[in-house]
């Protein structure tokens, strides 16, 4: 299912491939959890929603927590 979506968390690999998007308006970085084996995420923020596949996204809870924002 496709949604508009207006913020989400994504990957730091993602967000470095993103970070030439006009598009983003605003990011924040989320640390690591001791023990999860990643290296953080970012929260970024579009200027226009953009729709995703919100059930393919691995921080799709995330997702649905944002889409009416």
């Amino acid at each position: 299912m496709l949604k508009p979506i207006k913020t989400e968390r994504i990957s730091p690999v993602e967000f470095k491939r993103l970070a030439q998007d006009n598009n983003i308006s605003g990011a924040k970085f989320i640390a690591p959890q001791v023990g999860d084996g990643t290296f953080g995420s970012f929260e970024i923020t579009y200027r226009t929603p953009v729709l995703k596949q919100v059930s393919s996204n691995p921080y799709s809870i995330e997702v649905e927590r944002y889409v009416n924002h």
